[in-house]
């Protein structure tokens, strides 16, 4: 399964994330995107299904607000994707003029944030090109090991 990892933090931001996922969606209905708010069910076992769904992304946007990385699950998600050498697509959920990149996020200095306020359309455009991007670079990657195991 080829997917983007939307990994939420809980502050008033549902709507976009879920308008996000949609607008994916129609970019690439071949996609599936892990949004933990629409996947997980209550009473689940959602520690294994959030680990197990983060495996199989290629890529995680994370909506970085004020408190993102400081709860145990979002540094843990973070840590797996950084671990995994997975793609990350910071979406700026902060205020205008706020420290970049916010305390305990340091694995984002290098990375560039797309600002939430450029609107749902633009920040799905990007994730794609960013997860287009990645799946090329592993097709290509793929190639090159077959053709080195490939007889002459």
């Amino acid at each position: 399964i080829e997917c983007p990892w939307l990994s939420p933090e809980w502050s008033g931001h549902g709507n976009f994330q879920t308008t996000l996922k949609a607008k994916l969606e129609m970019l690439d209905p071949s996609l599936r995107i892990f949004l933990d708010s629409v996947e997980l069910q209550e009473g689940s076992e959602w520690q294994s299904q959030v680990e197990n769904a983060l495996r199989t992304c290629k890529l995680m946007a994370c909506f970085v607000t004020p408190t993102y990385g400081q709860t145990k699950w979002t540094a843990r998600e973070l840590a797996l994707a950084d671990e995994l050498g997975m793609r990350i697509v910071p979406i700026n959920m902060l205020a205008v003029g706020s420290e970049w990149p916010p305390r305990g996020l340091l694995v984002m200095a290098s990375t560039q944030y797309v600002p939430h306020d450029a609107g749902a359309d633009r920040v799905a455009q990007q994730i794609h090109r960013t997860f287009q991007q990645a799946r090329y670079k592993r097709d290509a990657e793929a190639a090159l090991d077959t053709a080195k195991v490939a007889p002459p």
